[in-house]
């Protein structure tokens, strides 16, 4: 059975303009997709950046790491659990709250989940 293809948005919300951002996805313990954007300004959505095979109703995990045009590292510290569902039509997006230091998954129907980012050194 195929999987659908699922479409990705990306929102920078961090204050600050983003140099690098990596983000993986993963179903249970398989990671599935990942991919790497570049020069990302503060305030930018980027509907659509991506688009990779996901099953619905599944495990899904969701990590990312990023770099601000200033040289702060960020990432998350731990998989964030967010799973989509039939109704979200394959529509996922990943943004970062600069306010509140955090990474969230949202789904246009079901659900949205959040994590805490740390810093690196």
């Amino acid at each position: 059975m195929a999987r659908p293809l699922a479409s990705l948005t990306i929102e920078n919300f961090w204050n600050e303009d983003i140099k690098e951002m990596k983000y993986v996805c993963y179903q249970d313990t398989l990671p599935i997709s990942s991919e790497i954007f570049y020069n990302i300004k503060q305030k930018q959505i980027i509907p659509n950046a991506h688009l990779f095979s996901l099953y619905t109703e599944t495990n899904s995990f969701w990590k990312i790491k990023f770099t601000t045009v200033s040289g702060a590292h960020w990432f998350t510290p731990n998989r964030l659990k967010c799973d989509d569902f039939k109704e979200d039509n394959s529509q996922v997006t990943i943004g970062i709250n600069g306010d509140a230091k955090t990474m969230y998954v949202a789904f246009p129907s079901s659900k949205s989940c959040s994590i805490q980012l740390v810093k690196s050194n």
